[in-house]
């Protein structure tokens, strides 16, 4: 019989608020000033409140999850709201929220505000006996033993679970359960793995890495990085080259997740002395850093810096703490630590669904602010010259300054310079015709393994990449008053390599229904394919066709012998030495997180609550198709390097037969193209800020309400939740947003704040 308790009591203000802004926190655990330890469960309204627990919540510690095995039995037999059942249960509803309370609100305050080696951790279940996977923080807390000799509560769980007649063998629930404590304690901060390494319970699985060798490697990737980033933008530099001592560098962990992190800079990892063959490449290579591997604690300022490990932390975890989670800024999944990223599926208890009133209303607000945006933006221009004469050489200026305004472009400014666009506009402009805009797209999100997005059709990002393009035209038509007639997106969908087809289709169409939502008939989506055939006659169309194959032909004959799947990393080097173009390697990078990957392999027992889990085991060290990687995965490995080396010659192919037949100038001779990906003489187009195009990532919005895109399994990681609107129905969110963002509303479903929505917009600059 549940007992009714009061709603509110003294509390903390510190721990509230903790448990309030700290996404990890926020999505489980919650304040409830009652105690709870007695043998008969009470009515509970903690805070904040939970959608799933609206009408109030039973709280519940392990002892008495034993000492009722009807109550421990109905909770693994009937499936969460999320589906989860059995182990999944125990695991993801009652351990994994349990480690995560207490490594993180170790890792910030010192001191934990729950302890697993306690008897004292009570669970959250709705009046029905669904666990929502939260921890009640209870005043007073129970006094803790300082120097425990076993982890009480993690022990008791297991054991009320078993003795409730759990379906699963004790051994394996046993490794299991060690598998996850381990790993919600890597990455310690250096203090709290001092603090636990003292406990003989924790000691086992205390995990962490110096802040000393986090700098030395971080220094290592921003030189990489940065050499490579000068190369790609045209500067005369050598390929960057990391050199190891080879002492022990093979053994020590993560060196091969580390060399596939260099690979996907644009750099090597080389061990040992350069060799005869590195001295004279082409390209030329220069050694940009050197490291050894011995003892941790080595001086990053050292001419030879040492490492104990190639391990560090993903990057969100390295920032400080601060109100609301991050977005990652990663451009590929190669700059993520996938392996160690959280999947938070209970973060989707947290989803909030819109209406149709509530989505058309944002996309009104987003058009409006556009619109004052580009008004702003032109008369700023038109200050910056205020003694140009009217003529074109002053339109041309106005227009190229606009262009390299912050919210518009990407990449550096001198990629397109003044003559750039005087070279450009001057033919249209001369002639007082309006403008025609044009840039490639890709209208499917390349969502393969849940990795990238949920879904396949495009979400808030592109809209909000539309309403980007809107905001540039309007702000064009300020200063040169022909305006632009129209903005042609083209999709690539089919043109380099091989989608399905009924996909690319509907991807089109969602483009076309938001192009009409934003702009009315001022965007025009078309298939390149078809307007690429249109703009030619039959013979050259032959002739193309013609061309296409016989550039395949060479690069099938330029890299022939070659086994991507025999030591990737190494055969890519080659690849980049012998390719005459120097964009296959880099075509590679792109493509082999963007190819599906095997699902047989789905089956070799990997616990995967959010769909991801197998793509991450895939992609966490991609390259490593060594003996000692488990063969279900090393072969899964091995066909996904082998589609992503087809993908690579069958685009590579394409885009050299298109460049010297010109194809972008016979389809729209007169357009100014536009790019995603910076190059010289080219404008450059980033609506939504640093990272990767929109259609390789999710549409989110940040703590602050700007509009951005991230990797999902990065979102997710950092806790974000689901925004799904009429837009893309239930299937597949529209956008993520901040789980500190969400409340439950007086219906008891989930809502955003209302300030919130108010705050969200694109971002200024």
């Amino acid at each position: 019989m549940v007992q009714p308790a009061g709603r509110h009591g003294d509390t903390s203000s510190g721990v509230r608020r903790l448990l309030h802004d700290h996404p990890i926190l926020r999505m489980h655990a919650a304040w409830q000033s009652v105690p709870v330890y007695g043998d008969t469960p009470v009515l509970l309204f903690p805070q904040p409140e939970h959608g799933e627990a609206a009408a109030g919540s039973i709280g519940v510690t392990a002892d008495m999850l034993l000492l009722d095995r009807g109550l421990t039995e109905g909770i693994f037999r009937r499936r969460t709201t999320l589906g989860m059942a059995g182990v999944q249960s125990l695991l993801e509803c009652f351990l994994r929220p349990m480690l995560r309370v207490f490594r993180t609100s170790l890792d910030i305050c010192g001191s934990p505000i729950v302890d697993p080696a306690s008897d004292g951790v009570v669970f959250e279940l709705t009046p029905a006996h669904l666990p929502t996977g939260r921890i009640l923080v209870a005043e007073p807390p129970r006094r803790h033993d300082a120097r425990p000799t076993r982890l009480t509560t993690v022990d008791t769980l297991v054991d009320a679970f078993i003795r409730a007649g759990l379906p699963a063998d004790e051994r394996t629930v046993r490794r299991q359960v060690a598998a996850v404590i381990a790993a919600e304690l890597r990455y310690l901060r250096p203090d709290s793995a001092r603090e636990l390494a003292g406990r003989p319970c924790w000691s086992p699985y205390v995990h962490s890495v110096s802040p000393e060798q986090e700098a030395i490697l971080q220094r290592i990737v921003d030189r990489v990085r940065e050499q490579a980033s000068a190369r790609r933008a045209g500067v005369d530099v050598p390929a960057p080259v990391v050199r190891v001592s080879p002492n022990g560098c093979a053994a020590a962990k993560g060196f091969t997740r580390f060399r596939g992190e260099i690979f996907h800079l644009g750099g090597r990892l080389q061990v040992g002395s350069p060799s005869a063959d590195s001295l004279t490449a082409d390209p030329p290579e220069a050694t940009v850093c050197e490291v050894a591997v011995g003892r941790a604690g080595g001086d990053p300022d050292a001419p030879v810096p040492t490492v104990a490990t190639f391990e560090r932390a993903p990057a969100t975890w390295r920032r400080p703490w601060a109100r609301g989670p991050h977005i990652s800024h990663a451009t590929s999944l190669a700059g993520l630590r996938l392996g160690e990223l959280r999947e938070n599926p209970l973060g989707e208890q947290f989803a909030v669904h819109w209406d149709r009133p509530q989505t058309t209303g944002l996309v009104s607000r987003l058009v409006a602010a556009a619109s004052r945006a580009a008004e702003h933006t032109a008369d700023r221009a038109v200050a910056v010259h205020p003694h140009a004469t009217p003529g074109t050489d002053t339109c041309i200026s106005l227009t190229h300054h606009i262009l390299q305004r912050d919210q518009f472009r990407a990449g550096p400014r001198s990629d397109y310079r003044l003559d750039d666009a005087r070279a450009d506009l001057l033919p249209a402009m001369s002639r007082g015709e309006p403008l025609h805009l044009c840039m490639l797209f890709f209208p499917n999100k390349l969502g393969h393994g849940g990795l990238k997005a949920a879904g396949m059709l495009p979400d808030l990002a592109e809209l909000a990449t539309l309403v980007r393009m809107l905001e540039l035209v309007e702000a064009l038509r300020r200063v040169y008053p022909p305006g632009v007639a129209r903005f042609s997106l083209l999709s690539d969908g089919e043109h380099f390599r091989r989608h399905p087809r009924a996909r690319v289709g509907a991807g089109i169409a969602k483009m076309q229904e938001y192009a009409r939502q934003v702009a009315g008939d001022l965007f025009q989506v078309h298939d390149l394919d078809t307007v690429t055939a249109e703009s030619m006659s039959g013979p050259a169309r032959s002739g193309y066709s013609e061309l296409r194959t016989r550039v395949r032909r060479s690069y099938n004959d330029l890299f022939r012998g070659l086994d991507i799947t025999a030591d990737p990393v190494a055969v890519l080097c080659r690849v980049a030495e012998l390719d005459p173009a120097r964009n296959a390697a880099d075509l590679f990078r792109s493509l082999v997180y963007s190819v599906p990957i095997p699902e047989s392999a789905r089956a070799a027992g990997f616990s995967d609550p959010t769909g991801s889990a197998w793509a991450r085991a895939l992609y966490d060290d991609i390259y490593d198709v060594g003996a000692d990687v488990e063969p279900v995965v090393r072969r899964a490995r091995q066909q996904v390097l082998r589609t992503t080396w087809e993908d690579m010659l069958s685009y590579a192919s394409v885009l050299r037969a298109d460049q010297q037949l010109g194809v972008r100038r016979r389809v729209f001779p007169e357009a100014l193209w536009l790019t995603t990906r910076p190059s010289r003489g080219r404008p450059a187009f980033g609506p939504l800020g640093h990272g990767p195009a929109p259609w390789h990532a999710t549409g989110a919005v940040d703590s602050r309400g700007a509009i951005c895109h991230d990797f999902l399994v990065a979102l997710r990681d950092q806790g974000f939740v689901p925004l799904f609107t009429p837009l893309l129905g239930r299937r597949q969110p529209f956008a993520m947003v901040p789980i500190t963002a969400t409340r439950v509303g007086a219906d008891g479903l989930n809502e955003l704040r209302p300030d919130f929505i108010d705050s969200i917009r694109l971002r200024p600059r």
